[in-house]
Formats: structure tokens, C-alpha cells, sequence
């Protein structure tokens, strides 16, 4: 789902939405495994851990629809075990044959003459850990655990002899003179759509040299580095950025930005706002067609649940529909001219998304929920179940070429609120977009009318201190909105606030005030919904 400069279809194994386990009742659930754990739980029980160049690679198609690819790679280096030769054999699910590509999220890609170290499992020898094991190796260090380690001290780790830092000790690493970041203008927008941000300070240098802007991608994972437009001592320009994080198809998040420094010198962090990731990806027309296998063993209505979550996009008013074409009798993924979806193995996740493109052009794309695990289509799920609605609306938004977020700024919104939120859990519902996740939509296929006016208004008659909270209902084709408020009975209006909530804290003197708002996208506003009474605010505590 990634934008290239030539005629060559690719097939992705999109962005698997990572399911946790939530604390239900008096007692927490353990976590499933997924690319949820921290990536060392699996990578720390590998048998052999080898710093390799990748001689060459072979691919096939099989006859389950697939791309594998057999790698030859030179050990330069065991850092952990033996092997039996200095050139090792694996296999891996992916590859290219002539111009098709098939890329699969949870299983790295490998290109002859690439340096990296490898985690594998014996008997018979095979990666470890899916995509967490290979990691690139880059003047003789390689990420681990979010931030990059030597060799040496990787082969310490591996062997149980070596300590990671403290946080005490980052935090007394990070306090030493370095560059300061005084202020992000603006504090919000998308990644990987050429948006901009400038970044404000002192101490960055003259010149960039090797320094990077990192913006957050997710927890125990390698920071994604922005791209800098500009460079100075007291200014940066940088785009917010997406990126390959060990051959998965990462999205800025919402969390801090930092400034690294050639020497090493790391600033302070800032919080940012990303509102979605874009993969690069879109469909030629105006529709959809998709079929479904409503093969899930466990609950009823599992069609009706998609359908309903595709009409839940259709319903953003964005240019492009999802349309059912009917049932299938399919239960694996291949690329045969149709859009399908259905109940089937995956190796890793709740829901996989293969898409197959050319030149950023999507042709085709194929869902498979997993069944190992127990589905609901009830309005409250049990807590060993998983919401088949809530599931097909974030894998739809991979259709739409929306990548996963990972951001939690601990504001119950940046990112944990949004359906492309890249987490999930067992008993949950979340079948409503986030205004954030319909501006994703819209950017990749613009609606062509802007958005209803908002129903509904409401804000007291009288308050007595001056703090209450105006709230509007929302729109489904809005992606923000815009709250008006006036002091002289509607004569004259001063715009109090932008943004995606609904609801708006109000502290404010003694007099007479009324409210109005409107929804926005970009095709424009609505009409205003201007409130019919005044609110009297007494008094100030």
C-alpha cells in the first residue's frame, strides 16, 4: 500500500490491528500474543542470533496464492548459538515474481545485499518473532527496545549478562545541555500527506548534519524521523513522516517530538498531535464491490455486521463507496479479481488486510478474520469476544489506505479514541469513526458537499459561577467543527473554538452570552446552528 514511481503491482499484507485484553471485572485477563508484547519476549528465545549480508533471495508463487521466498544469508557473526556453516538457508512468506510484490506486515522482506541481524528458530531453521526478527544493523548498531544498541552490547543482552538502563539513568542522560524545542506550530496534522510542521528553539546548529526530528511511532519501538525541509539554529521545517519499521508499515503517532543531534545531544520532548496516517494508496472510481463469507463459527449476522460497518464509511460523505456484491464460499486470501472478506487462519492478528496495487493504484483487497478467536455480534460483547463490527470498521479503514496509530497521550483521545487506533480488545465496542478518521477518509477521496448542520446545541439558560460546558451533536461527514460565541444577543460572533470535540469547557464573567457552532470538511462548512436562548452567567467564583 505503498506509493512507487513505476508500473509494479504489489500485494501488502496491510496493518493488522493488535489486540490486547482488557481488564474486565474484579480480574485482568493476560494479554494475547501479537505484536502487542515487547518485540525481546519472543526474539530473547531464539536458537540462533546471527549478524548476516543477505546473499540473494529466490521467490515462488505456491499453489495457497502466495509469494515465499528462500534467502541465502552469509553469518558474519553469531551473537548467540552456532551455525552449522557460514551460509544459512530460510524461508519466509513474501517476495516479488516478475511485477507482482507481495508484502506481508508480520513477515520482513529481505534484498540481497542487506545487513542485518537475524533471530532464528531450529528444527527446521525459520525466523523468529515474524517481522521483529531481522533488524537492521547501521554502523554497527541496531534498534532494540527503542533506542539503537551495539553489537557488543546486543550479544551481551542475548546472553544474559548485560543490564539495560534505568530510568533514572535516561533521565539523567537526557538532562545534560543539548538542543531545546520551545514550540510545535501547528500541534496537530496527518502524517505522510506532505503536511509540515516547524519546529521552534535553540541549539539545534547551523547545519543538520546526520540530525533527525523523531516523532513518536509507538512503544519499544525505533522512532520515525520527520522529513527536513529546513535547518537552523533556532528553526526546523520537517514533514510528519511514515515509514518501514522492520518491514511493517508504520505511521507517525501521536506523542513527543524530539531533536537529535549529530553528536547525540537530544532535546527535550514536545507533545504532537498526528489526526491519521496515509499510506499512499488509492482506488480508481467512485465504489467498492465486496463480497463476504459469513463463515465465522461461533456467532450469527456476521455479514450484517460488515455491511454495517461499511456504511459507516459511506456515511462520511467522502467520494467513494463500499458496496455489497454478496456471499463467498472462499476462506483464504488470493488475488482473483475480487474484493473479499471472511473467517480463516492468520498467522498473527485479529484481522489481516492483503491489498494489491500498482503504482499506488489499488486493484484489489481481501480481509481474513482470525478464527482462533471467538466473534460477537451482540450490542455488548462477552469479555472472550471480539466485536466483528468494530474489527471489519478499522480493516475497512485500511481500504481506505489508513495506516495504524499507536499514541496515547493519556487525553483519552490522541489516539486511543479513533478507529485506526492500532490496539483492540476483547469486549469492546467502537462502531462510531473519531472526526480524526473521517478526515483521513477525506483527504484520500475529498467529499464533494460539505457536511450536515449539527441537529442539536445545548448550553444552560442560567449558570451562577460561569463554568459549565457547551456541548453539539455530531455530524458523520464532519471531520471538525467550530464553535461561535456572542455577548450582545447574536449581533456579533467571536470564533472560541476549532477542533474535533464536541463539547467545549466554558469559564467565563458575568453576562449575557450565546453559542453556535458548525461542522466542517473539505468541502466546507455547514450552515451555523445558532442556540434560539441566552445564556445569564451571574457570577465568577
Amino acid at each position: 500500500m505503498r506509493k512507487i514511481h513505476f508500473m509494479r503491482p504489489k500485494v501488502l499484507l496491510a496493518l493488522i490491528l493488535t489486540i490486547l485484553l482488557a481488564a474486565i471485572g474484579p480480574a485482568p485477563l493476560a494479554s494475547l500474543p501479537g505484536p502487542s508484547q515487547q518485540p525481546d519476549d519472543e526474539l530473547l528465545d531464539a536458537d540462533l542470533v546471527c549478524e548476516a549480508v543477505v546473499l540473494d533471495t529466490q521467490a515462488q508463487w505456491r499453489q495457497d496464492g502466495h509469494i515465499y521466498s528462500s534467502v541465502r544469508l552469509w553469518a558474519r557473526r553469531a551473537l548467540k548459538g552456532r551455525p552449522s556453516g557460514q551460509i544459512i538457508k530460510i524461508e519466509v512468506q513474501g517476495g516479488t515474481v516478475g511485477q507482482i510484490t507481495e508484502r506481508v506486515s508480520h513477515m520482513p522482506l529481505f534484498c540481497r545485499g542487506e545487513h542485518a541481524v537475524v533471530f532464528l528458530k531450529d528444527r527446521p531453521l525459520r525466523l523468529a518473532g515474524g517481522v521483529e526478527g531481522k533488524l537492521p544493523v547501521l554502523d554497527g548498531q541496531v534498534p532494540w527496545r527503542g533506542r539503537w544498541v551495539s553489537l557488543d552490547r546486543l550479544a551481551s543482552r542475548l546472553r544474559g549478562v548485560d543490564q539495560d538502563l534505568t530510568e533514572d539513568q535516561l533521565a539523567g542522560q537526557q538532562a545534560l545541555a543539548g538542543p531545546v524545542i520551545s514550540s510545535i506550530e501547528p500541534a496537530v496534522g496527518p502524517a505522510g500527506t506532505g503536511a509540515e510542521v516547524n519546529i521552534v528553539g535553540v541549539g539545534f546548529g547551523q547545519k543538520r548534519g546526520r540530525g533527525a526530528v523523531e516523532f513518536f511511532y509507538r512503544s519499544g519501538r525505533p522512532k520515525i524521523s520527520g522529513g527536513i525541509l529546513s535547518w537552523s539554529d533556532q528553526s526546523i521545517r520537517c514533514t510528519i513522516p511514515v515509514a518501514l519499521i522492520h518491514g511493517y508499515s508504520a505511521s507517525a503517532s501521536s506523542g513527543p517530538i524530539a531533536i537529535l543531534l549529530e553528536d547525540g545531544a537530544r532535546s527535550n520532548e514536545v507533545p504532537f498531535r498526528v489526526t491519521f496516517g496515509f499510506d499512499g494508496s488509492r482506488r480508481e472510481g467512485d465504489q467498492v464491490w465486496y463480497w463476504i463469507n459469513e463463515n465465522a463459527q461461533d456467532c450469527e449476522a456476521e455479514g450484517l455486521a460488515v455491511q454495517s460497518a461499511a456504511d459507516t464509511w459511506n456515511k462520511t460523505g467522502a467520494s467513494i463507496r463500499l458496496l455489497y456484491a454478496g456471499p463467498h464460499q472462499a476462506t483464504s486470501s488470493s488475488y482473483n479479481g475480487r474484493n473479499e472478506i471472511m473467517w480463516g487462519s492468520t498467522d498473527k492478528g485479529i484481522g489481516v488486510t492483503w491489498t494489491w496495487e500498482a503504482s499506488g493504484v489499488v486493484l484489489e483487497t481481501d480481509t481474513v478474520f482470525s478464527n482462533k478467536y471467538h466473534w460477537s455480534t451482540a450490542d455488548q460483547p462477552s469479555p472472550s469476544s471480539m466485536d466483528v463490527e468494530t474489527v471489519a470498521l478499522h480493516e475497512f479503514g485500511h481500504w481506505m489506505g489508513l495506516r495504524d496509530l499507536y499514541g496515547d497521550l493519556g487525553d483519552g483521545e490522541y489516539d486511543t479514541a479513533k478507529v485506526m487506533y492500532g490496539f483492540g480488545y476483547y469486549g469492546k465496542v467502537k462502531r462510531q469513526l473519531h472526526p480524526d478518521d473521517v478526515a483521513g477518509i477525506h483527504f484520500v477521496y475529498p467529499p464533494q458537499l460539505p457536511p450536515d448542520t449539527p441537529e442539536l446545541i445545548d448550553y444552560p439558560q442560567v449558570d451562577e459561577d460561569g463554568q459549565f460546558v457547551v456541548h453539539w451533536s455530531a455530524c458523520p461527514q464532519a471531520s471538525s467543527y467550530e464553535l461561535g460565541r456572542s455577548s450582545d444577543g447574536g449581533l456579533n460572533w467571536q470564533l472560541i473554538y476549532k477542533g474535533t470535540r464536541t463539547g467545549l469547557q466554558q469559564t467565563i464573567g458575568p453576562g449575557t452570552y450565546r453559542f453556535r457552532v458548525r461542522a466542517v470538511n473539505t468541502a466546507g462548512p455547514s450552515d451555523w446552528l445558532e442556540g434560539q436562548w441566552d445564556c445569564i452567567v451571574l457570577a465568577v467564583r
